[in-house]
């Protein structure tokens, strides 16, 4: 089944929920990340036939978006994550203020996704002693959950788009 519906799609997606944060406040403690993805996940998950799954499995995915966002941003302007559905499409969409060379590295990320060598670069990240791939979790959306992703860069403003499908029966 393929999961991903960002290259070409058509669908109109429906806002569900967008939180804005103060860059300065998102960096002040990295429990945030888990916080407000935490939060997304419950406020998004009521009508899913799982809840519970659907918020756990939504909840981990949001989780590296932010923590990929905190590693990046700048430590002004605002931090901006916007949750829309399509049918069983969950749209996140996170807007980070960033130096240039840390944009660079997620278009220079986002565009290694797609190689046949992803699925290995990824296990070989997950049992290495050494270190991780800089780029794992964006690694972890596509292989884990088929995510689809895109990022685009302007200025000193990086947007990540990932379309989650997360499997489960919708209520």
């Amino acid at each position: 089944m393929d999961h991903h519906a960002i290259p070409g799609t058509t669908r109109d997606f429906l806002a569900l929920i967008e939180i804005a944060m103060d860059a300065r406040e998102f960096s002040a403690h990295w429990a945030q990340c888990d916080f407000v993805a935490t939060y997304l996940a419950r406020m998004i998950s009521h009508n899913r036939g799982d809840s519970t799954l659907y918020s756990n499995l939504f909840s981990s995915a949001v989780n590296e978006l932010l923590e990929i966002a905190y590693r990046i941003h700048k430590r002004t302007g605002m931090v901006t994550c916007k949750v829309s559905r399509s049918g069983d499409i969950d749209r996140v969409e996170i807007r980070i203020p960033c130096i240039p060379e840390n944009g660079q590295f997620l278009l220079e990320a986002a565009a290694r996704l797609g190689r046949p060598d992803s699925e290995s670069r990824y296990l070989e990240a997950l049992t290495s002693e050494i270190g991780t791939d800089p780029d794992i979790g964006l690694l972890e959306l596509t292989q884990d959950y088929g995510a689809a992703v895109s990022i685009s860069a302007d200025d000193e403003l990086i947007t990540m788009t990932v379309d989650l499908r997360i499997d489960g029966p919708v209520g």
